[in-house]
């Protein structure tokens, strides 16, 4: 029997979670710029629609861990080993102010290091594109306006190497530029 998943349709022609992929394709398929994802279970849909997109497309898990925890994780870690000093290497909404509060709350020397942000990858017509030109790529393929090899290379093109937070979307923490800016 077939698992049962709940769709939450961000961006489509009338926006909800809908309980199979036919009523989803509906609200979906042909429209441009359409933001959907598949949830295992009804509380998590919700919880997800709330939230908004930004938090779910082109993430690998169906929710991400808040700040909170993944400090609690450093602190327990940390703390329960006893360690004299911390060092962390950040590179996200979640995980950067994550380890500033681990650092506070363990009260130990720390550094802090900042990853920094993924370069943008370079278009055919010599643009800089990154990871919301793949989520519009997919939206004009659902339009049919571009085919499944156009979205590729723009896949292939937009996140060239190393580093984090391509849509440059910050909560809670910030920098005057990118590490590796340009």
């Amino acid at each position: 029997m077939a698992k049962t998943k709940y769709y939450v349709v961000w961006v489509g022609r009338e926006p909800g979670i809908y309980p199979n992929w036919a009523e989803c394709a509906e609200q979906v398929n042909g429209f441009s710029g359409a933001k959907y994802k598949a949830f295992e279970t009804e509380a998590q849909a919700k919880e997800a629609f709330g939230l908004g997109w930004e938090q779910f497309i082109g993430k690998s898990t169906p929710l991400s861990l808040p700040p909170e925890v993944i400090a609690d994780s450093i602190e327990v870690v940390a703390g329960g080993m006893n360690h004299d000093g911390l060092l962390a290497f950040a590179g996200c909404d979640k995980n950067l102010p994550g380890c500033a509060m681990a650092m506070a709350r363990l009260n130990v020397p720390s550094v802090l290091v900042y990853g920094g942000s993924i370069l943008p990858g370079v278009s055919e017509s010599g643009s800089d594109i990154d990871i919301v030109s793949i989520f519009e790529a997919v939206g004009q393929y659902q339009a049919g306006q571009i085919d499944e090899r156009a979205v590729h290379k723009i896949e292939c093109e937009a996140c060239p190497g190393a580093g984090a937070c391509g849509s440059r979307r910050w909560l809670g923490a910030s920098v005057p530029m990118p590490a590796n800016s340009r």
